[in-house]
């Protein structure tokens, strides 16, 4: 028996049992789907990448984002990986007015970030290929970028150096608990006994849990499309606020990333 079995193998999933194994735990991963993947339709493999702590929303979110963020750089050098590293693009931020971007000002001096007021001369300086008209805008800097999929087949490899088991198209039907306490999980493989379960299965999360009343997850749909685009046509990720839909606004967004490519994202259902 392991003395944990963690369940998805998306970035979280894997990031958890490499922490785990650091600390002398043995450890098994189950994932529904196939590795480097992060399974099928897994958050981890569709992710645009972004790291850097929303300038919107919950505060405790954005504290958590931070100290996430900050533990990156450690994280990429335990992977001794040279295909995994922070891309420093900063985030260019269109604004429609004042208020905004005194918005994002206090925002970079509450968690001690690098701010820039662009006029639309520096604006159309900084990206020219965006026409922008007579829209402002402001840079921050610090914000950076890893690509998601290169990331989860680094961990993946680093993960079966360190010795933990990887179970792929090992789809977990039910956690077992006993006593208030989690003993495993039936599988499709059978039954897999572990002194501790850590489920890192994302949207899927509340469907492998007994049913609490207290936490409801569920997938969202969403769409992202990836450019075939000249190469350095973009500098940094662009982003601005668009009303419309069953939100009264949503930040979209243009990334820069491997070969030119651009992703634009990102509207739900």
């Amino acid at each position: 028996m392991n003395d944990v079995l963690i369940i998805g193998g998306g970035i979280i999933g894997l990031t958890a049992a490499l922490e785990l194994r650091t600390r002398g735990l043995t450890v098994t991963l189950a994932e529904k789907g196939t590795l480097p993947d992060g399974g099928d339709g897994g958050a981890s493999r569709a992710a645009g990448g972004m790291l850097t702590p929303p300038w919107r929303g919950d505060p405790a979110v954005a504290e958590l984002c931070a100290l996430s963020l900050s533990l990156y750089p450690r994280l990429l050098d335990r992977l001794h990986d040279e295909s995994t590293h922070l891309v420093e693009s900063g985030l260019l931020c269109l604004v429609a007015d004042e208020a905004e971007a005194r918005e994002a000002k206090e925002w970079a001096a509450t968690w001690k970030r690098r701010y820039e007021r662009l006029d639309a001369a520096a604006l159309s300086r900084e990206e020219p290929a965006i026409d922008a008209g007579s829209s402002s805008g402001v840079l921050l800097p610090d914000a950076c970028r890893v690509e998601p999929r290169t990331l989860l087949a680094a961990l993946a490899r680093t993960a079966e150096r360190q010795g933990i088991q990887l179970r792929t198209n090992c789809a977990v039907q039910e956690v077992q608990i006993k006593q208030g306490r989690a003993t495993g999980a039936a599988t499709n493989e059978g039954f897999v006994a572990a002194g501790m379960v850590v489920v890192c299965a994302g949207a899927w999360t509340t469907s492998l849990l007994p049913p609490s009343g207290e936490i409801e997850i569920r997938p969202m749909r969403g769409q992202i499309i990836e450019y075939a685009a000249e190469p350095g046509l973009l500098h940094h990720i662009v982003s601005r606020k668009t009303a419309g839909g069953h939100n009264e606004s949503a930040w979209h967004y243009l990334i820069p990333c491997g070969e030119g490519h651009i992703l634009v994202g990102s509207t739900f259902e």
